[in-house]
C-alpha cells in the first residue's frame, strides 16, 4: 500500500486561522450594525420581537452574500501580511458594495425597509433582494479570488468585473420584466406575487452561479477575460431561457410558466428555481 505523508499544522498556523475567523466575524457585524443603522424603524424588534418573515428573509439573503464574498479571502497567501490585508481590504469592499446594493434594489425591486410582515408585495419582493445578495456575494467573491500580476491589476480586475457581474444581474433582472414567458415578472413582484418573486430569486442565484465562474480565477489579460466574461453572461442568459422553455415542456406540464406566476402557484415556482439553480451548478462546474 502506498503511504503518503501529511504535513501537520502547527501552532502559528492555527494561530493565523483563528485571527481570519475573528476579522471575518467583524466584518460580518460590521454590515450588520450599519444596516441597523441606517434604517430607519428598530431591526432588532422587527427581526425578534414581531417575526418580520420578509425582513428576516433579505437580512439573511445580505448575510449569506456577505460570508460567501468574504470566503475566498479566508485561504492561505503568500504571506501573513498580505493575507491579512486582502481580508481586510476584501472585507470592506464587500460590505460597501452590499450597502450600495441596497438603495439600488429599491429602485429596480421595491423598498427593503419592510414592517408589515402580513403585506404580500413584502414577503416578494424580499424573496428577490435576498437572491440578489447572495448572487452578488457569488460575483463579489469571484472577483476576490485568484491573483494577477501585480497589485494594482489585482485591484483594477476586482473593480471592473465586480461591476460588470452587477451590471448583468441587474439587467437580466429588468429584461425578465419584459418577457412574456414569464408573463413580466417585475410586475407581478409588484403586486405581491410570490412565484413570481421565488421564479426570479431563482434566476437571479443562477446566473450569480454561473459569473461566479465567469470571474473567478487568475488574471490573464484584459482581451482573454473579458471576452469570456461576456460569452459566459451571454450563454448564461441565453440557456436559462432554454431552460425555462424545457420545463415548460417536459416538467410542469400541468400549467406553463405563465400559468405559473398568473395563478401564484408557489410550489411550481420553487420548482422552477430549483431547476434553474441546478442547472447553473452543473454548467459552473464545467471547466472550459
Amino acid at each position: 500500500m502506498r503511504t503518503v505523508d501529511y504535513p501537520f499544522s502547527t501552532l502559528a498556523d492555527y494561530g493565523v486561522a483563528a485571527l481570519k475567523i475573528a476579522i471575518f466575524g467583524v466584518l460580518l457585524a460590521l454590515l450588520w450594525w450599519l444596516v441597523n443603522r441606517a434604517t430607519r424603524f428598530d431591526d432588532h424588534e422587527e427581526l425578534f420581537v414581531k417575526r418580520n418573515a420578509p425582513y428576516v428573509i433579505q437580512r439573511c439573503g445580505l448575510l449569506l452574500g456577505q460570508g460567501l464574498a468574504m470566503w475566498p479571502l479566508l485561504g492561505s497567501g503568500d504571506s501573513f501580511a498580505a493575507d491579512i490585508g486582502w481580508l481586510l481590504g476584501g472585507g470592506l469592499w464587500a460590505i460597501a458594495v452590499l450597502g450600495l446594493l441596497w438603495p439600488v434594489l429599491d429602485r429596480i425591486v421595491g423598498k427593503g425597509e419592510t414592517t408589515d410582515p402580513t403585506d404580500p408585495v413584502e414577503r416578494s419582493t424580499s424573496i428577490v433582494r435576498a437572491a440578489f445578495f447572495v448572487a452578488t456575494g457569488l460575483v463579489i467573491g469571484a472577483g476576490l479570488s485568484g491573483s494577477a500580476p501585480t497589485v494594482a491589476l489585482g485591484i483594477a480586475s476586482t473593480l471592473v468585473f465586480t461591476s460588470l457581474g452587477l451590471v448583468v444581474l441587474c439587467f437580466a433582472y429588468l429584461v425578465n420584466g419584459r418577457v412574456s414567458q414569464f408573463d413580466r415578472l417585475s410586475q407581478h413582484i409588484a403586486q405581491g406575487n410570490v412565484a413570481a418573486g421565488i421564479i426570479a430569486g431563482g434566476f437571479t442565484v443562477a446566473l450569480g452561479v454561473v459569473l461566479n465562474k465567469a470571474i473567478a480565477g487568475d488574471f490573464v489579460g484584459w482581451g482573454s477575460s473579458l471576452l469570456g466574461f461576456t460569452v459566459t453572461a451571454v450563454v448564461a442568459v441565453v440557456g436559462f431561457y432554454v431552460v425555462s422553455w424545457l420545463l415548460d415542456r417536459f416538467i410542469i406540464t400541468s400549467a406553463t410558466l405563465r400559468q405559473v406566476v398568473q395563478e401564484d402557484q408557489k410550489l411550481a415556482a420553487t420548482v422552477t428555481a430549483a431547476v434553474l439553480v441546478t442547472v447553473a451548478v452543473g454548467v459552473a462546474a464545467l471547466s472550459v
